[in-house]
């Protein structure tokens, strides 16, 4: 048989080629999807996307997901059944960490104040008994409510939360000022423990300052604010840490973190914690996004000096960042769900995220996306996950394709130099829009 010609010879070698790389293909993607039904031959759910990036989180060991679930409109917003088919889709997409707190739902209302922790431990509770979850693949954040004594008048949300502390629930009249002291951070604990159906949480965090301390879009520090009871004294931190060494010391959590925090905040704590023996809060989380990036500032460095994970929360700043609020072509088509929106729903509820100034921001951050071929909400997401002192970020949505579209921007979307530097330059031209003071 004489020799084929060079040219059939090459047609030959590319046509095998081909057919060798894409048998190989075949063979990575159905090792992929086995890898992504079922972990360690148990039939659980892994809880593993090779397209997230996992990363250390603090001083804890942990590998956690890029992005977080956010969990702050499960039961005001969303129905148990939304609620479960929004988890199991974040944990099918390997996102392994959940946050939430024990005053969730928002707007905090009395009637539905606790229910987050409810639905969430009702589903956690649902899926291990399935055989679906493994309870020791995810890490369950939730945080303690700080001193809310202004809020504590009998009949409101934080008199109702005290009296949900205790078991039975006390009485009206019986409950206490909401305060962090290790008295009440123990009750606290138990109590989120019972509503999650969990044995111990992995991160748990004191929701905001029991001093007074800026925050929710206000920066100037005023001193005509200060409450003298409150003053952020070596005793009064120690105090909290000891709180917190209690709950360590009877195995209820893992790690601890910290909320709404300034820089001062932070080292108190850190140094206190070095003093006590107590291990350092693992993370910090504070509002952080496009419009509101103060944390760059000098929070950035405090927390690298002292090992404190970033774990921001309001990329999108309540959903403004995507568009929904100004741009008919991104506003719900049905107008009686786009009355049910967060903002729309209840205007005075973090009204910072819907001022004019964040409005006109969003605007020119809709025009970067387009041009760059994203939503909104890709940007604004991809945005916080380029930023190297975010471990993890908390994404929150209310429908799995809103879930859906969260995450890609975690797994699918890298911004290019161009990108950044537009959102630079609007960043130089309209600096904090949602900085209300």
């Amino acid at each position: 048989m004489p020799p084929l010609p060079q040219s059939t010879s090459l047609g030959f070698a590319k046509k095998a080629f081909v057919s060798i790389h894409l048998v190989f293909s075949l063979a990575a993607a159905f090792k992929s999807i086995v890898a992504m039904s079922s972990a360690n031959g148990d039939g659980k759910w892994p809880i593993h996307n090779p397209k997230m990036k996992y990363n250390d989180f603090g001083n804890t060991g942990w590998k956690v997901s890029d992005v977080c679930l956010g969990t702050m409109t499960w039961g005001s917003f969303n129905t148990e059944e939304e609620t479960f088919a929004q988890l199991d889709e974040g944990v099918k997409l390997g996102v392994n960490i959940i946050d939430t707190a024990e005053m969730y739902p928002v707007p905090v209302r009395a009637e539905w104040i606790t229910r987050t922790e409810e639905l969430v431990g009702k589903w956690i509770e649902t899926r291990v008994k399935e055989g679906k979850l493994d309870r020791s693949r995810l890490y369950i954040a939730t945080k303690v409510a700080g001193n809310a004594k202004m809020f504590a008048a009998r009949g409101g949300p934080f008199a109702k939360l005290d009296q949900l502390r205790s078991d039975p629930p006390k009485k009206d009249g019986e409950e206490r000022p909401i305060e962090t002291t290790p008295e009440q951070m123990m009750d606290a604990c138990l109590a989120s423990l019972r509503r999650l159906k969990c044995e111990y949480i992995d991160l748990y965090q004191i929701h905001w300052p029991a001093r007074y301390c800026p925050a929710f879009g206000k920066r100037r520090y005023r001193t005509a604010d200060e409450r003298p009871e409150d003053a952020p004294t070596q005793e009064h931190i120690e105090s909290q840490v000891m709180g917190i060494k209690a709950l360590f010391d009877k195995g209820l959590i893992k790690a601890w973190g910290l909320s709404n925090e300034s820089s001062l905040g932070v080292s108190l704590f850190c140094n206190a914690c070095d003093k006590l023996g107590v291990p350092r809060p693992a993370s910090i989380q504070n509002d952080f996004s496009l419009m509101f990036r103060c944390f760059e500032e000098e929070l950035a460095e405090t927390c690298r000096y002292y090992n404190v994970a970033g774990f921001p929360y309001g990329p999108l700043a309540g959903g403004t960042l995507s568009g929904k609020y100004t741009n008919e072509k991104y506003k719900d088509k049905d107008p009686k769900a786009f009355a049910k929106r967060r903002h729309n729903f209840d205007p005075k509820f973090q009204a910072r995220y819907h001022c004019d100034g964040a409005k006109e921001a969003t605007t020119k951050y809709v025009e970067i996306a387009e041009k760059a071929g994203l939503t909104p909400t890709q940007l604004a997401l991809a945005w916080c996950r380029s930023c190297e002192f975010n471990h993890s970020t908390i994404m929150g949505s209310t429908s799995v394709e809103q879930l859906k579209e969260c995450i890609s921007a975690f797994t699918d979307v890298t911004l290019s130099e161009e990108t950044m530097a537009e959102i630079d330059k609007v960043h130089k031209e309209m600096r904090n829009p949602m900085v209300t003071d």
